[in-house]
C-alpha cells in the first residue's frame, strides 16, 4: 500500500516537454492581425467587387472551426476528416478572393498586352495570393495553439475571431482610403 502512494506523485507530474511555459501570444496576435489586414487591404483596394468580403469572412469562420477541432481531444477518424475538409475549404475561401483581387492589377493599355506577359502575371499574382493565404493560416494556427494553453476553446475562438475581423476591418478601411476617388 505504501508503495502505491509513493508512485502517485510521479504519475501526476507532467513530462518535461509539457512543462514549458508559453507566452501570451501578443506577437503572434500582431502578426496575425497584420496579415489579415493585408488581405483586407488587397480585397478592398484593388477590385470593384464587394462580394469578395463575404467569401473572406466565411473562410475566416471555417478556419476558426477547423482550429477548434484541432484543439479538441482526439476523436474518431471522422472528426479528423472533417477537420481536413474544413481546412481545405478555409484555404480555398481565403485564396479565392485574394487571387481575384490581385488579378485586377493588369495593364490598362491594350497595346501593352502580350500572351506570355499576361500568363506570367496571372501565375505570379496567383502564387502571391496562395502565399498570403498560407501565411494567414500559419499565423492563425500558431496563435490558436499558443492560446489553447491558457484559455478555453471558446475564449480562444473569440480572440482569434476578434484579431482576424479587426485586421480585415482595418486593412479594408485603409484600402477604401487609398481607392477613394
Amino acid at each position: 500500500m505504501n508503495r502505491i502512494f509513493r508512485q502517485l506523485p510521479r504519475l501526476r507530474s507532467a513530462p518535461p516537454a509539457q512543462r514549458r511555459r508559453f507566452g501570451s501570444g501578443a506577437g503572434l496576435m500582431l502578426v496575425c492581425g497584420l496579415l489579415y489586414g493585408l488581405a483586407g487591404f488587397v480585397v478592398t483596394a484593388l477590385p470593384p467587387v464587394p462580394w469578395l468580403w463575404g467569401i473572406l469572412l466565411v473562410a475566416l469562420g471555417l478556419h476558426l472551426w477547423a482550429i477548434s477541432l484541432a484543439v479538441a481531444p482526439p476523436g474518431k477518424w471522422l472528426s479528423r476528416l472533417g477537420q481536413g475538409t474544413l481546412q481545405l475549404l478555409a484555404a480555398l475561401g481565403i485564396t479565392l478572393p485574394l487571387a481575384i483581387a490581385l488579378n485586377y492589377l493588369g495593364s490598362d493599355q491594350i497595346n501593352d498586352i502580350t500572351i506570355l506577359r499576361t500568363m506570367g502575371e496571372v501565375v505570379v499574382l496567383s502564387l502571391g495570393a496562395v502565399g498570403l493565404a498560407i501565411l494567414c493560416r500559419w499565423s492563425t494556427d500558431g496563435l490558436g495553439q499558443r492560446l489553447s494553453y491558457h484559455m478555453t476553446r471558446h475564449q480562444m475562438r473569440g480572440i482569434i475571431a476578434l484579431v482576424g475581423i479587426l485586421g480585415l476591418t482595418l486593412g479594408g478601411g485603409a484600402g477604401l482610403l487609398i481607392s477613394w476617388p
